[in-house]
C-alpha cells in the first residue's frame, strides 16, 4: 500500500519538477528577450561594417582621393538621417528594403573568401559600387535612427574616422608613388 503511494507521490513530485523547470524556463527567456535583441542589432551591425570593409578596401586600392570624396558624402548623409523626421526615415527605410530584403543582399562581393576583392567587383560599374557603400552607411544610420536595440551602436562614420582616412590616403598615396612601375605591372596582371 505504501509503495502505491509512494509512486503517486514520486510521480506528482517529477511533474512538479517539470512544471517547475519551464516555468523557470519562462521566466529566463523573458530576461533574455531584451539582450537577445541586442545581440542580434551587433551581429547585424558587424555583417554591414564588415560589407562596408570589404568595398572601402577595394575603393581605396583603386582611387584613394575619390574614396576620400565618398566618405565624405557617407558622413553628410549619415548627418543628414541624424536630423531628419521619423517619417522621412521610415520611407528611406523602405526604399532600401525593397531593395536590399535580406541582409545577405547586402553582399555586394558576393565571392569566395580567396577572390579577391578587386577581380569581384570587376564586374561593377566603379559608380555602382559607390552608390552600395553609400547605401549600406545609409541603412545603417537609419537602423540606428529608428530601432531601439541600435541606438546604441556607433555611427557607420564619424569625423574621427574621417580624420584618420585622410591621413591613410597621403600614406597611400606615398605609398604607390614609390613603388610606381611595380605596382602598375601587378595590377594590370590582377585587372585593377
Amino acid at each position: 500500500m505504501f509503495l502505491e503511494y509512494g509512486m503517486e507521490w514520486i510521480g506528482i513530485a517529477i511533474a512538479l519538477g517539470i512544471a517547475f523547470h519551464f516555468w523557470r524556463r519562462s521566466i529566463h527567456c523573458k530576461d533574455l528577450a531584451p539582450r537577445l535583441a541586442i545581440t542580434v542589432a551587433a551581429n547585424c551591425e558587424m555583417i554591414l561594417a564588415t560589407y562596408r570593409r570589404e568595398i572601402a578596401n577595394y575603393l581605396l586600392q583603386r582611387d584613394p582621393d575619390r574614396f576620400l570624396n565618398l566618405y565624405q558624402k557617407a558622413r553628410a548623409a549619415e548627418s543628414a538621417i541624424e536630423a531628419g523626421s521619423k517619417d522621412d526615415h521610415e520611407a528611406q527605410l523602405v526604399l532600401i528594403t525593397n531593395r536590399y530584403p535580406f541582409y545577405c543582399d547586402f553582399d555586394l562581393v558576393g565571392a569566395l573568401e580567396h577572390v579577391l576583392y578587386a577581380e569581384a567587383l570587376s564586374g561593377y560599374r566603379l559608380e555602382d559600387v559607390e552608390e552600395h557603400y553609400l547605401c549600406l552607411v545609409k541603412y545603417h544610420a537609419l537602423r540606428r535612427a529608428l530601432d531601439p536595440d541600435w541606438r546604441f551602436r556607433g555611427r557607420a562614420t564619424t569625423n574621427s574616422k574621417l580624420e584618420h582616412l585622410q591621413t591613410y590616403v597621403q600614406k597611400i598615396k606615398s605609398k604607390q608613388a614609390s613603388a610606381g612601375p611595380i605596382r602598375d605591372q601587378a595590377q594590370a596582371s590582377l585587372g585593377i
